[in-house]
Parts: structure tokens; sequence; C-alpha cells
């Protein structure tokens, strides 16, 4: 509720500020159209004093009749708010947390939020190699608001995808599937025929399982109940001269019949340094067949490295790794990231977005600094503001889930 809201409803109501708060106080007082009655406040410093030409007494002292308009004016509003609710005053009805309030109230609601948030680590195990990390690849567990973070398996993880038993991850450099029980214990490894597989997602009432490998541009079918492989698809230019790898076909995602897939380059050129990226569908069932499928109509064009396409409701959302954007769409750019995106998972309260160390520095164009850590972002889309917790000691966040 806004001030004009606040001022329509109070009408000839008695007013009421909750907490003389020296932050506060004069910001509510400038903006209400009457001069409030009392200040509640219980300090005894404040007790039978005038602030702002306002009298401050303890609630028990005054005789609040029961069409008053409360408005609180405390930082620590939780407790007043507790305190009206026992007394029969209810929100929007007796009382408002003065607007002034918004950007703190979402400022703690982000802070203090908790969650549990499984993430997957791509980093080789091997320190002699690039990509490794101190702590290594893996699958590993993020805990907010305190920030701490564990390995639960050790691997080269790429994307994760859930279903009613559990888990499926891709280890691309051990070339395997490895299922994870919903108490996320290791059930069973499947062995894979190439390495670099990279994105995996589930069709469950279909029982069928997609995985993309980048290094062959290939789209393999499994059954989900035995994991016996029923196709394999090579992904193609329109053309149909792309070499196998050309593309980087990466990650995927699964609603409603249609595959989802995510890729550098349309053309599949990205390797010349043509990063024609984007995002693009199908009909799963003209996988079971098929020995090819070329790049047509894209959904999402014109991006950099994307990666982790999501469904949202009925739209599709992608994230363009390299110019740090979260896209909606064509056109619609929900929030900008100072760093290498990939990663994103959703619930009823905000979005969890995955940041890698950025390898790709010299070859950004961007009026930004550039985030160098590895982390994840806890994003508010209603205000376009993130938290962001770091995971020290590791290099890629591949992909997220929310538990």
């Amino acid at each position: 509720m806004n001030w004009n809201k606040i001022n329509s409803v109070i009408g000839s109501r008695p007013i009421y500020l909750y907490g003389r708060s020296e932050d506060w106080v004069h910001k509510a007082i400038s903006k209400l159209e009457k001069k409030p009655v009392a200040i509640i406040d219980r300090d005894s410093a404040y007790i039978n004093t005038i602030y702002l030409g306002v009298r401050v007494a303890p609630f028990a002292d005054l005789q609040i009749p029961k069409d008053a308009f409360i408005i609180i004016t405390a930082g620590d509003y939780e407790g007043i708010v507790q305190f009206l609710e026992d007394n029969n005053f209810h929100e929007n009805s007796h009382y408002v947390i003065s607007p002034d309030f918004s950007s703190y109230t979402d400022l703690t609601s982000l802070r203090d939020y908790s969650s549990e948030v499984l993430f997957t680590c791509s980093d080789y195990n091997d320190l002699k190699r690039a990509r490794s990390s101190r702590k290594g690849g893996g699958l590993y567990k993020l805990k907010t608001p305190e920030g701490t973070f564990s390995r639960i398996s050790k691997g080269s993880y790429r994307q994760i995808a859930k279903y009613s038993k559990g888990y499926l991850t891709v280890d691309y450099v051990d070339k395997k599937v490895i299922h994870l029980s919903n108490e996320l214990s290791i059930q069973n490894e499947y062995k894979l025929p190439y390495p670099n597989s990279c994105g995996i997602c589930i069709d469950e009432e279909s029982n069928r399982v997609y995985i993309a490998n980048a290094g062959k541009d290939l789209i393999e079918i499994y059954s989900l109940d035995s994991f016996n492989k029923v196709n394999e698809v090579k992904v193609l230019s329109v053309d149909g001269l792309s070499k196998a790898g050309g593309h980087h076909l990466n990650d995927l995602a699964f609603h409603n019949g249609i595959l989802y897939y995510s890729y550098f380059s349309k053309m599949g050129m990205w390797k010349m340094g043509l990063l024609d990226g984007g995002l693009s569908c199908t009909d799963t069932k003209s996988l079971e067949s098929a020995t090819e499928m070329k790049i047509t109509s894209e959904l999402i064009s014109n991006l950099s490295k994307p990666h982790s396409p999501f469904i949202n409701n009925t739209s599709i959302r992608i994230l363009d790794s390299m110019t740090g954007k979260f896209i909606q769409g064509n056109d619609s750019i929900i929030a900008k990231f100072p760093g290498f995106i990939r990663g994103i998972d959703q619930n009823n309260d905000y979005t969890f977005i995955g940041m890698s160390e950025d390898m790709y520095v010299a070859e950004r164009t961007t009026d930004n600094s550039t985030m160098l850590n590895s982390g994840i972002y806890i994003l508010n889309e209603a205000i376009n503001a993130f938290r962001f917790y770091g995971t020290q000691g590791i290099m890629n966040i591949h992909s997220i889930l929310i538990l």
C-alpha cells in the first residue's frame, strides 16, 4: 500500500505511528494528510515526550480505538506485526508497514532467506589441468543464509535433472550418467559411448532420457527405466554443412512433448569465432526415428554462448552466458549480471542463477566490470535486485536445482 492509498483509506480515522524512529517517523509525517494522534513506543527514554510535535507513549497507556489506523515506523517491525495481530489488529485493515520500509524489507527478506540448493561443478579433479580447482568438480549443496557449501559426490558434472526417483546428472569426463536417489546417494551409473556429454532432461511419462553431446552435436535418446539406447540424432546447420562440435550443443529442457536445446552457433562455426548462438526446439516424437535434425527456426537468437534453457509457466527463458543477460523470449532482458552465468532454477520466492569464474574477459565487450568469482545469485525479479553467495575453491557452476 503506497502513501496515496494510505491517505485515502484513513479518511476520518485516527492515525497512530508505531515506533519512534528518527529514520522513519519524519518521512511518514511529511506524507500524511493529517497529524498522527500519537507515536507508540515503549522505550522508557521516550515515554511522555514530544517528538516532532507528537506525543510518545506505550501501547498500554493509549486508549486506541478499534477504528484507528496504525502505521509501523520501527525497524524491528516483525515483533510489532505479531503483537498487533495478537490484539486483533489486521494488516491493511488496521495497520500497514510504512511504505518507506519496502526497500528495507526486500533487503532483509533476501538476506535472511533460508534455502538449500544443489549445484553441479564441471571442474576437473586433476590439478594439472587448466579447468581444475582446489575443491574439484562434482555435486554440491549450498545452504543460505549461512553461505556454506559441501560436496556430495565427486566428478565433472554438467546438467542435472530431477524426476520422481531422484536425479540424473552427466559426467562429461568419465562418460557416464549418474543416478542419485532423492536422498542424494548414488544408486547407479550408466556408461555413455562418447565423451563431452553435457545436457540432460527427462520425459518420465514417455520413459525417455535425452542427452546433448557438445563434442559431436548429438542428441542421444535412452529409455529411463533400463537406460537402453533408443536413438541418436545428429544436429546440423540449415545448409547441412556443419562439422561435429561446431554448434556446441549444450543444455536441454523438456516441456509438453517439446525438447528445447541451446547452442553456441546456429551455423556450426563457433570455433571459428562466429557466436550466432540461440535456442531452438523440436517435437520429441520426431526424434525417435530421425538420424539428422537441422537447426531451422530459432525461438531466441543472436546469443553469445547461451546455456540453461528454462520453462517458466508458458514462457521460455535462457541465460546468455557471455553477456550476463537473463533473457525471456527474444527481446526481454529480465536482469543482467557482471560475469559468465550458467545454471538456473526458481521457486515462488526467488530465481537462483549460477556464475562461473570468467575465462573470457578478453572476449567481452561491456561497459561494466567483470565478476571473476564463482557463486550463486538469488534474484528478486520484482525489484531487479540480487544477493551473491560465493563458492570459493571451485571454478565452474553448470546447473542448479532448489531443494
